[in-house]
């Protein structure tokens, strides 16, 4: 803590300084469901927009509607320790053929 001068009764005042790093838990445990990507072939009709098959999937492929593909940009930007979730027991949402990262990078300093 840094002093900024004295308070009452002559007691050194302090200003917290802004953390260098900061730390929390959050499970992502499934693919985000409110992304805009899921709900694009639903709403075009809706406002009255035809697009082509071409088009639709130029669309669909585009990463800025996927949620978890932003998540993803945003926090690689920062260096930010991430960690995965091991299940102990088969709870039946997993296919074998899954995997957990399509692209991971991994760097030990």
């Amino acid at each position: 803590m840094a002093a900024h001068g004295r308070g009452r009764a002559g007691r050194e005042q302090s200003k917290p300084l802004a953390p260098g790093s900061s730390g929390s838990t959050l499970s992502f445990a499934e693919p985000d469901r409110t992304s805009p990507r899921l709900f694009v072939e639903s709403i075009l009709p809706l406002a009255g927009i035809d697009i082509q098959a071409g088009e639709l999937q130029n669309i669909l492929n585009n990463p800025e509607l996927d949620n978890d593909l932003a998540l993803g940009a945003a926090l690689s930007g920062f260096p930010i320790i991430l960690g995965y979730n091991f299940e102990t027991v088969d709870d039946g949402l997993k296919q074998a053929d899954e995997k957990p990262f399509l692209r991971s990078t991994c760097e030990l300093t």
